[in-house]
């Protein structure tokens, strides 16, 4: 359940990027850095 809320929070950031930027580079380059981060969040959350 958490892990839907974040996967959300993460979307609705991205959105909001959007919507202030219309360059896509900097939209692809927040998306590289959410998906990581949240793919380590769930490496270290699944370790303990």
């Amino acid at each position: 359940m958490e892990i839907m809320l974040f996967i959300v929070s993460l979307v609705s950031v991205l959105q909001v990027v959007d919507i202030f930027t219309n360059n896509i580079k900097i939209l692809s380059i927040s998306a590289l850095i959410t998906i990581s981060l949240s793919i380590g969040i769930l490496i270290y959350r699944n370790r303990k």
